[in-house]
């Protein structure tokens, strides 16, 4: 689930910045920013939770 939405999310900020003609380069470094943003909130998540749990 958590996937789907953040691709959701990712399509409706590209979408977005396309239709208010931003610059291509701006485009992409919002959708880089967005994944460094998530990936930094996953881990910090991780941390306070006391690590990863998997599956078994």
């Amino acid at each position: 689930m958590g996937v789907v939405s953040g691709v959701l999310l990712i399509g409706v900020i590209n979408n977005l910045l396309t239709l208010a003609q931003v610059p291509s380069f701006y485009v992409q470094a919002s959708t880089g920013a967005v994944i460094i943003i998530a990936a930094i909130l996953t881990t910090m998540a991780s941390r306070r939770s006391g690590g990863v749990k998997t599956r078994t």
